[in-house]
């Protein structure tokens, strides 16, 4: 897995196109929504970074179906953060890398992976 760019901050229902990298948020009162921007969804949206729930889905569905799709190892490379790289902090991205961790933990608690 690469890339995977959670966002904390995802609202399902915000606008999907905006004036700032990164939109299915509220950015604060300087966002402008754009001419013919949808709603977010609750699994996501092209547009934006996705929210937790759904890479804690998808972690749920691979362990959970370790029957049928056998996975005997997981590599992960890393770029975790959302895209809201005009107030992104060391911080911010500390958690979004020990969130992740501890999602791929809790999934395959159960697993040999």
């Amino acid at each position: 897995m690469s890339d995977p760019h959670i966002d904390f901050k995802y609202e399902e229902g915000a606008a999907t196109e905006c004036n700032f990298p990164i939109c299915c948020r509220d950015n604060g009162p300087s966002q402008i929504i754009k001419q013919g921007s949808r709603s977010a969804g609750k699994w996501g949206d092209y547009e934006c970074d996705i929210p937790h729930q759904t890479l804690k889905s998808m972690f749920d569905f691979i362990a959970d179906n370790q029957d049928t799709l056998k996975v005997d190892f997981l590599t992960w490379t890393g770029d975790n953060s959302a895209h809201n790289v005009w107030d992104n902090s060391h911080e911010e991205v500390t958690e979004y890398t020990k969130n992740i961790t501890q999602t791929i933990k809790n999934a395959f608690v159960n697993t040999n992976i």
